[in-house]
């Protein structure tokens, strides 16, 4: 306990929280009156907010991320192992996915840490190219696995996101964990060839000043950023091609850059991203961010709605019906209603205001457009070179800059407000909706199949024969089935029709079937309803299944079997869980065809399911597997194939090697202490304890001014940091007087109010304490006279310069605008624009 204590303050130093956060964190209504936009400008409670998860490395639990990619080493410890290079690292996810392949798109000027990675260093470069040559690859999963192998695996889709890019030789993930509830933000360092990558859970509190919703985000359509815009593809192709050339993938698919021929035409890869995609590859990984966005909502309704183990106990037996029956709906039964009808009072108790969810959406960016505009001088870099290449340099250093209205840490708005009468007879399918996508394909593979393997109790079952034409084709070396089947002499039974015949590489003989539909006595449904979702869910309309797989297969006596799939390869199932069970066929020579009665079947085999969670209920070691911040999938599975007899001890034994992990983050410490008299050594203090959560970083981005965890520095180089440094610091300080909608055309403040939110910090008591105490301190280090030549070398005036530089010593909002901020000196310079300051 005291070691947590102890992280928790050296947190809250870093992040710019006082010794008085404790006492002084914001109320709801504080929130309210100090938003002018943002999440927290309308009533209603947050799904999330920043500071509701602050550690960096999470108390309970791993990261999809960290069970991924660690293996248990000698002494039986589980240890990272990432291989290198990136393809390796697709490969791997799709083996452990069960072939799922991941969307990838490359954003050459993104709006990431690494926005700047290309060009860092490339003194002579003048143009876009060192963007194109080291873009970076942003990858993410939207499907799970339909028939992935030996059950349980690890669910990628919408939960594991990675960046990587060559030239910062890292790696940014945001992965989920199952265990606590929450997405973790990690980092891969030391990425190349010949090293062993080192992994890291990243400041947190840096993160969410952009992750304010604390999940994964992406950018609105239509991703201009990305190699979806035909000039990214462009210029991708014409710097990669230059630098590589034409190699083909197949004698080496782990080369940097190489191409693959295909039905499509050629395709280009880099590290295993495709160079030419369309819009449906960022729109699948938007759709996924998306997705990810409600996971706190769901939490929130566990959390409040459903927090009694019977409650938990009726949300599994519905999200498993649901799965069960290919997510066709939920059937309104009682205990349907009931239970909705439950969540929906306890929902006007709770959230009477109603539950809203911040946004996860950025603003679209041209990072093309305007450039000249969005000019800025790096004299570091440019001093000294010829007229048109200090101009090929500012339109490249203008691309790795972010204008201010497309900032990621500017506050955004929710994007969603649910409300009781909003879900009027759907909460319950809200909450159960919402957390069946936890559960993979394969998930539910396990427990049909071990439902469908269990004896058939006659008790349980309906019988009803159909008329069937069957003929076989004369083929004896590719056998193939034509089979029309239609209701018997009572009109009832099953109709379909389908053609079954060989598939490469598979046991069965395949087909499918546009619709089947099915009338038994026990459904008493009129088959002149239209089929509609609501009359197929109260029972009026009869059951009907489209676009069903149809099989074949061989029996060890000799016989054959039809066996019936849905798309996901789920047994056929009505609403109610009733399965349509395989039916033996007729023997028939090759060309015969026959016309018989086949009697098809409704089995009630849910019933060892429920019964089930009924004895794990009852035995007490349900509560051990569902009390938890979460509805946590991996224990669930775990759970219910215990009762269901199924051995499977996966995720015991990842959960306990898992324990073993070493988990390292690179979250500042610095210390609480009181403040020192001396100017240059509190400009120090107050500039590290509001400003270290984010610039004290090894990217760079933000500017690392206080250091970075391999970096020492001496009170002399901080202070000259610092120096070079204030006058961005205090435009950044003064922004807190402007207006939002100066944002655009000016610069976000500093520390964004997202930040602050993160920490819970009392927002008036920083404006007008702490915020006033570090622009009073950055003023004795302020090189005034320094600044003027600066900016005059720059192409300013002596006469705007000094009235741009005495302006910066008032904390008025400023009046330049963000093209004369960027005549600023950057703070990951080293100019010693004063020496004599912090001597």
């Amino acid at each position: 306990m005291k070691r947590k204590f102890a992280a928790l303050l050296l947190i809250l130093a870093g992040a710019g929280a006082l010794h008085w956060w404790l006492q002084r964190s914001v109320t709801w209504t504080q929130e309210l009156e100090l938003a002018s936009s943002g999440a927290d400008s309308m009533p209603g409670e947050l799904s999330i907010r920043p500071f509701d998860e602050p550690f960096s490395v999470p108390s309970t639990g791993s990261s999809l991320f960290d069970k991924a990619f660690s293996v248990k080493n000698a002494q039986g410890l589980r240890e990272y192992q990432v291989p290198y290079p990136f393809t390796k690292v697709i490969d791997r996810l799709k083996e452990l996915s069960g072939g799922v392949a991941p969307q990838i798109t490359i954003f050459p000027m993104g709006r990431s840490l690494q926005r700047s990675a290309a060009i860092e260093g490339m003194r002579d470069v003048h143009n876009l190219d060192p963007f194109y040559r080291f873009p970076r690859i942003v990858m993410g999963f939207d499907q799970d696995s339909i028939n992935a192998p030996n059950g349980i695996r690890l669910n990628f889709k919408e939960r594991l996101y990675i960046g990587m890019n060559e030239r910062s030789k890292l790696m940014e993930v945001i992965s989920y964990n199952d265990e606590a509830g929450r997405f973790e933000y990690q980092v891969v360092r030391d990425y190349e060839p010949g090293k062993s990558a080192h992994v890291f859970y990243a400041n947190r509190q840096l993160c969410l000043t952009c992750h304010q919703n604390q999940t994964p985000i992406f950018s609105r359509a239509p991703w201009t950023e990305s190699n979806a815009n035909p000039a990214m593809q462009e210029g991708l192709l014409r710097v990669l091609k230059g630098t590589f050339g034409d190699q083909p993938c197949a004698q080496n698919p782990h080369q940097p850059f190489c191409f693959q021929d295909n039905e499509a035409g050629r395709q280009y890869r880099y590290w295993g991203a495709p160079l030419i995609v369309d819009q449906q590859v960022p729109y699948a990984l938007d759709q996924a961010t998306k997705s990810g966005n409600y996971f706190h909502a769901y939490h929130k309704m566990f959390q409040r709605l459903c927090s009694e183990l019977s409650c938990r106990k009726e949300l599994l037996k519905q999200i498993f019906l649901y799965r069960l029956t290919d997510q066709q709906g939920l059937l309104q039964t009682t205990d349907v209603r009931d239970f909705n009808r439950n969540l929906k009072e306890k929902w006007a108790k709770e959230f009477p205001q109603g539950l809203k969810l911040p946004e996860a959406a950025i603003p679209n960016r041209d990072p093309l457009l305007n450039q000249k505009d969005r000019g800025r001088e790096d004299l570091s870099l440019i001093d000294g070179k010829q007229s048109h290449v200090k101009t090929g340099l500012e339109q490249v250093l203008a691309n790795s800059d972010v204008p201010g209205e497309f900032e990621p840490l500017l506050p955004r708005p929710a994007s969603e407000f649910w409300q009781n009468p909003m879900m009027e007879g759907g909460l319950i399918s809200r909450l159960v909706f919402g957390y069946s996508g936890f559960f993979t394909n394969s998930d539910v593979r396990v427990i049909d199949d071990n439902l469908a393997a269990r004896p058939v109790d006659p008790d349980l079952t309906e019988t009803q024969v159909s008329v069937c034409k069957i003929k076989r084709g004369a083929n004896t070396a590719k056998p193939d089935y034509s089979i029309n089947c239609a209701y018997g002499p009572d009109q009832k039974g099953v109709q379909f029709s389908s053609y079954i015949r060989v598939v490469p590489n598979t046991a069965d003989l395949i087909g499918t079937s546009r619709q089947l539909k099915l009338l038994f006595p026990s459904l008493r449904c009129d088959p002149n309803v239209l089929a509609t979702p609501e009359n197929l869910a109260a029972g009026s309309a009869c059951p009907q299944v489209a676009n069903l797989f149809t099989r074949v297969r061989s029996l060890p006596n000799g016989g054959t079997r039809l066996m019936f799939q849905t798309q996901s390869g789920l047994s056929v199932r009505l609403w109610d869980g009733r399965r349509l069970a395989p039916v033996t066929l007729p023997a028939l020579n090759p060309g015969e065809e026959k016309t018989v009665s086949l009697p098809f079947q409704l089995v009630r085999d849910t019933a060892p399911l429920l019964i089930a969670l009924e004895t794990a209920y009852q035995s007490g070691a349900f509560k051990k597997f569902v009390d938890g911040p979460a509805l946590n999938r991996l224990s669930a599975m775990s759970m219910i194939l215990s009762f269901l007899g199924t051995a499977n001890d996966q995720v015991q034994t990842l959960t306990k090697e898992m324990q073993t992990l070493k988990k390292e983050t690179e979250a500042p410490e610095d210390e609480l202490r009181e403040l020192p008299i001396n100017p240059i050594e509190r400009a120090l203090a107050l500039s590290t304890r509001n400003c270290a959560a984010c610039h004290y970083n090894r990217e760079g981005i933000p500017p690392a001014f206080l250091g970075g965890p391999q970096e020492t520095l001496s009170g002399k180089d901080k202070c000259s940091k610092l120096a070079t440094c204030s006058a961005r610091m205090l435009y950044r300080l003064k922004m807190w007087e402007c207006a939002e909608a100066d944002y655009k055309i000016k610069k976000t403040p500093m520390p964004p109010l997202s930040r602050l939110r993160a920490m819970g910090t009392d927002v008036d008591h920083w404006v007008g304490v702490d915020r006033k105490q570090l622009i009073e301190s950055l003023q004795a280090v302020f090189p005034s006279a320094a600044l003027v030549k600066q900016l005059v070398q720059s192409g300013i005036s002596e006469g705007e310069a000094q009235s741009f530089v005495q302006e910066l010593r008032t904390a008025s909002c400023p009046k330049a605008q963000s093209t004369l901020f960027e005549k600023l000196p950057r703070c990951d310079q080293d100019l010693r624009l004063d020496s004599a300051l912090c001597n």
